[in-house]
């Protein structure tokens, strides 16, 4: 069965931006950089923030308290949703507005890309793995033609069969 071309795309998405976390949280507890990114990442996802744009918020300020227990995290994560609303298409200006200056945007960017250009890469190899065939027995409409054709069942315990 053919999957439309859409539905694999988006799962190839998701697959790689879960890699990509994957491999923060790798690179992250390798460093003792970052021991919340879970909580960073699960509650940009309820909050409709990219998780990329939240890690790297939280990598550019990896010591800073606000982002180290669950309920500050919450309230980070929020006030950068606020700012990135409030600025739609802005992002730099969301970010400064954030609490940030020029260098804490051009370092986040930074971050940021490096998170999404992970997750891309990914997705490319994932999808570069989609479009192979692969073997399914179970899923060849041609076996049980064969076995008619056979004049047997595929069942070697079934009665009469010695």
């Amino acid at each position: 069965m053919r999957r439309n071309g859409t539905i694999v795309i988006d799962w190839a998405l998701q697959l790689a931006a879960f890699l990509a976390v994957l491999f923060v949280l790798h690179a992250g507890v390798a460093h003792g950089a970052m021991p919340a990114e879970r909580a960073i990442i699960a509650e940009s996802l309820r909050a409709g923030l990219s998780p990329s744009l939240a890690l790297a918020v939280a990598a550019v300020r990896p010591r800073s308290p606000q982002w180290r227990s669950p309920a500050k995290i919450r309230a980070e994560i929020q006030a950068l949703r606020q700012a990135v609303v409030r600025f739609p298409k802005q992002l730099d200006r969301a970010l400064r507005h954030y609490g940030g200056d020029d260098r804490f945007v051009a370092a986040v960017r930074g971050w940021q890309h490096r998170f999404d250009a992970e997750a891309r890469a990914t997705a490319q190899a994932i999808a570069a793995t989609a479009d192979r065939p692969h073997l399914d027995d179970f899923a060849d409409s041609g076996l049980a033609v064969r076995a008619r054709r056979a004049g047997r069942l595929l069942d070697d315990f079934s009665p009469g069969r010695g």
